[in-house]
């Protein structure tokens, strides 16, 4: 098997560190602004929803989430169960994060109706601290899971203090960042303790460390495909039924959001391998993939929409945005593969045809329905249908 050299760069915490302080420093800081005309600074606001804090908050979720999933296939020391517990916790909030679940819940069916879930999801995460901490083996990472559990899960407190105490002007923009600032240190304790748990002898370069890696991961050609009966099934839900939100989160846009995300992590890892000859184009597609994730999340955000049809014009309607990214989708094929399989050209011309069919049945549904539908394609071409062999670096 190839060497990884580990080569002397900056841990991977310090990356971390320095989005998590900037996001926090301009949530503070756009608490005391006057609103403006395009207030490009909401952007980076972590109490803000449908924009890049709101996408960073919700993908630190899915990173932990799929380490937990990826810890659940790869442990041998029966410490799984936990693990695959942690994992559905954690992808809960990352999709309640971007989908602002809980304030649906809150004005559709009162704050009480959370009393189960927290009772649900408290017991199941205090079910799976206890397994860790049986286990002298992940005894240390329990306690630090345990402890960012708790302290993320404080900022409860603070959005109930925000409904029954008046805070003087001058407050606001701390209050407000404390809150947020929270939320992030309670994920990155429970980063920390996750990522001490993952087994390797040497990692490509500090990032690496903390970056979930798919090729470890079981039955993900399950698992991503039957997640879009939930994509649907939520589409369906957030148009036909749910009362309109406004400038809240979105819960229909998160399948194709987390679905790039986990291209971005594969991509990442093929670029890492030894055994791959095209390094410098998986990172480029790796680029390509996290910016489409980014760029889901702002295409249903009010304000970045606006921004989009201030600039493109005509060139701003949501299916010719699709339709170009179909045609770029095939040129990177092209690009990594030099071929095209017929079961991937009839896929292609199936999704083409459903991003045809929007410039004529403009339903809001329809979408969500392209969104997704186009997210799991890219996933089977670039992931699912080029799964590593048994005996690759990758795989190991």
């Amino acid at each position: 098997m190839s060497t990884i050299t580990l080569k002397k760069e900056a841990p991977w915490w310090n990356w971390i560190v320095i989005v998590d302080v900037f996001l926090v420093i301009i949530t503070i800081v756009h608490a005391y602004l006057v609103p403006y005309p395009g207030d490009s600074l909401n952007t980076f606001n972590l109490a803000g929803e449908m924009n890049f804090a709101a996408w960073w908050s919700s993908m630190l979720l899915l990173t932990l989430g799929m380490l937990a999933y990826e810890l659940y296939c790869t442990k041998t020391d029966g410490s799984n169960k936990a693990w695959l517990i942690l994992a559905f916790i954690w992808c809960g909030l990352s999709w309640d994060e971007i989908g602002s679940l809980h304030e649906r819940v809150a004005i559709t069916m009162g704050w009480k109706a959370f009393i189960p879930f927290i009772l649900v999801g408290g017991s199941a995460a205090f079910y799976a601290f206890l397994l860790l901490y049986r286990n002298p083996p992940t005894r240390t990472a329990s306690i630090f899971i345990f402890v960012g559990i708790v302290v993320m899960s404080s900022a409860v407190v603070y959005e109930f203090f925000e409904r029954i105490i008046e805070w003087p002007a001058w407050f606001i923009g701390l209050r407000v960042g404390a809150e947020e600032g929270t939320e992030l240190l309670g994920m990155f304790l429970s980063l920390w303790g996750v990522h001490s748990q993952r087994q390797r002898k040497q990692w490509p370069n500090p990032l690496s460390q903390v970056i979930p890696n798919p090729y470890w991961m079981k039955k993900l050609a399950f698992i991503l495909p039957s997640g879009l009966l939930l994509h649907v099934a939520t589409s369906f839900i957030e148009d036909r039924f749910v009362p309109d939100m406004g400038s809240r989160g979105n819960p229909a846009v998160w399948y194709p959001v987390i679905l790039f995300s986990i291209l971005f992590y594969a991509a990442l890892w093929k670029s890492w391998s030894p055994q791959e000859n095209r390094s410098s184009s998986w990172r480029i597609l790796a680029l390509y993939f996290v910016l489409s994730s980014i760029a889901i999340t702002a295409m249903y955000d009010i304000q970045s929409k606006a921004r989009l049809q201030d600039v493109l014009g005509p060139l701003s309607n949501f299916y010719g945005q699709f339709m170009v990214q179909l045609l770029i989708v095939i040129l990177i094929c092209f690009w990594i593969y030099g071929t095209l399989s017929m079961n991937s050209a009839f896929a292609m011309a199936v999704v083409g045809l459903l991003i045809f069919s929007g410039f004529w049945f403009p339903a809001h549904v329809l979408q969500y329905l392209v969104a997704g539908v186009f997210a799991l394609l890219v996933t089977k071409l670039f992931l699912l249908d080029n799964r590593p062999k048994p005996n690759s670096e990758l795989a190991a």
